[in-house]
């Protein structure tokens, strides 16, 4: 996500004056919930802050950023292990239900 923002904060003539910074979810929900910080994540993994009302989730939605997709990359001409198959058929339907539309 992060050069996604910079890119279009760029784009915008905007600078980005950061106090902290985070590269892990954790860490960045943690600052968002405990002290005056905001993060730019996705909805995975904070499930039950948004349950809870912890935290809120505020889609960003702006043509200057482009679209990420989420994919699963696996090396091509072999067979998916069982426990690979096992998580696709398990992940599939649970990101579909989490991911925002």
């Amino acid at each position: 996500i992060r050069p996604l923002l910079d890119e279009a904060l760029r784009a915008g003539g905007i600078r980005r004056p950061a106090a902290m910074e985070a590269n892990s979810l954790r860490v960045m929900s943690a600052l968002a919930r405990n002290g005056n910080c905001v993060a730019f994540q996705t909805m995975v993994g904070i499930e039950r802050d948004l349950a809870d009302g912890t935290l809120i989730f505020i889609p960003v939605n702006d043509k200057a950023l482009v679209s990420n997709e989420f994919q699963l990359v696996r090396r091509s001409g072999r067979e998916i292990s069982p426990a690979t198959g096992a998580f696709i058929e398990y992940a599939t339907p649970c990101l579909r239900e989490a991911l925002p539309k």
